[in-house]
């Protein structure tokens, strides 16, 4: 067998078990990403930003990425949050991203960015550190959504109402697109 195949049919079946596993089963972590991590999370930001496209229209630059690398310099600055780096077992599986905002003199968590890696979808994964990072952060937040992302809309919805018991004001911005939910966490 020739030696590049050795560790990808393991590597494959390792993957496709993850997806039968049970939520239960699938224990995300978050690490904070110190600043060595900027080549990691630029990294995902361009798979992210591939994602986002199909919703937010968007091209990538004469370098062959979205841009999205400048989004960083936002982070480690004191001001907000360090990214978090999701993981599973030893498996990088996705990062957030929680910066603080000001809306009508209110002060504000926010979910900036929020991203699972395509294999780690649909677990449960993205929903466990959604409510993690809104316990980890107690406050008032503000998740922000295009509605033209379904799929995002939904997910924040049933999320925001799980974690909330119901208990979230939502309102449209429709000149922008967007949804809003505003909720406080404890």
């Amino acid at each position: 067998t020739p030696k590049h195949y050795t560790t990808k049919p393991l590597e494959f079946v390792l993957r496709a078990l993850y997806k039968q596993m049970k939520p239960a089963d699938l224990k995300p972590l978050l690490e904070p990403a110190t600043i060595d991590k900027w080549t990691l999370l630029e990294n995902m930001l361009q798979l992210y930003a591939y994602d986002f496209s199909e919703f937010a229209n968007s091209d990538i630059n004469e370098y062959g990425d979205y841009g999205f690398g400048r989004l960083l310099r936002y982070y480690w600055n004191g001001k907000n949050p360090d990214p978090l780096i999701i993981k599973v077992g030893n498996n990088i599986a996705g990062f957030v991203m929680i910066k603080i905002i000001e809306v009508n003199g209110v002060e504000y968590y926010s979910v900036a960015e929020f991203f699972v890696l395509r294999n780690y979808r649909k677990t449960g994964i993205g929903k466990e550190v959604a409510q993690t990072i809104f316990k980890k952060f107690p406050g008032k937040w503000y998740v922000e959504v295009l509605r033209s992302n379904a799929p995002a809309s939904l997910f924040w919805k049933k999320v925001i109402t799980s974690y909330t018991e119901g208990k979230y004001s939502g309102s449209e911005d429709t000149e922008n697109k967007k949804t809003f939910f505003t909720f406080e966490s404890n």
